[in-house]
């Protein structure tokens, strides 16, 4: 099995995640097995066998190839998640909320390797052919590639905020619910740190401010899992204007999350 993987030396991670936790953390099933994939080493030769089938199996068994792919991602192998991913990038997918999928967590992962310029190719595509939450997802995504995860040459903090804004006037268009309360708080959030680098602190805070207030009327764990970043951004900002007092502002300005 190990020598199967090694003309892609990059699997190995997920293999050695498979041997260590099993299944049972990952719950993949997979179509074309009679039963579910319950064993590492089942769940591995299918894995196997699917990355190097033919186009037309690649296609039927596209979920499966994605959540194995996920799974590669949580384990911290994004370059195995990038190899499953590339395989159907290019095949004939008629799903298209799946096919922008495989898109998403291409971008994901080429960014978590550091390589923005495609991360933000699959990004665009994600929002020339995405739905809703996919639209939403990547130009959020965009806009952090411009405000923070591009080198220096490439960071822009212009077309940071008009991806914001396109991101923002779709929430706006969507019904009220606690996910696009959230959504829209983050959105202001990832504004409020353009105000911040920008080295207008009170504007962000009170940004930040407006946050807290919209989530303190939500009661879940997802809200409330959110709002600690927000806390962290008003000390920061606390902080940030106690430093300016003193003329050490700079030494705050790059610790804003968004």
């Amino acid at each position: 099995m190990d020598a199967y993987f090694q003309e892609l030396t990059h699997l190995s991670t997920f293999i050695q995640y498979l041997q260590l936790y099993g299944l049972s953390t990952i719950n993949i099933r997979f179509t074309q097995a009679s039963i579910p994939a319950t064993y590492t080493c089942e769940a591995t030769k299918i894995a196997e066998k699917l990355y190097f089938s033919d186009e037309v199996t690649r296609v039927k068994e596209a979920g499966a190839l994605l959540e194995t792919a996920r799974t590669c991602s949580h384990a911290g192998d994004y370059y195995s998640a990038i190899n499953l991913l590339v395989a159907l990038k290019d095949a004939p997918i008629t799903d298209k909320w799946l096919e922008t999928e495989v898109y998403l967590h291409l971008a994901l992962c080429y960014r978590l390797i550091e390589k923005s310029i495609q991360s933000e190719f699959y990004y665009n595509l994600c929002v020339t052919s995405g739905n809703f939450r996919q639209k939403n997802s990547a130009l959020y995504a965009l806009s952090m590639i411009y405000l923070r995860h591009h080198t220096s040459k490439h960071l822009d903090t212009s077309r940071g905020t008009q991806y914001l804004k396109k991101a923002y006037q779709l929430l706006l268009k969507e019904p009220d619910s606690e996910r696009i309360q959230v959504d829209r708080v983050f959105n202001r959030n990832a504004l409020a740190l353009v105000l911040f680098k920008k080295g207008d602190i009170e504007g962000a805070q009170r940004l930040v401010e407006q946050g807290i207030k919209l989530l303190n009327h939500t009661d879940t764990r997802y809200s409330k899992s959110h709002q600690t970043v927000l806390y962290y951004n008003y000390f920061q900002c606390l902080v940030a204007k106690k430093l300016r007092r003193s003329g050490q502002e700079h030494e705050a300005l790059d610790s804003f999350r968004p």
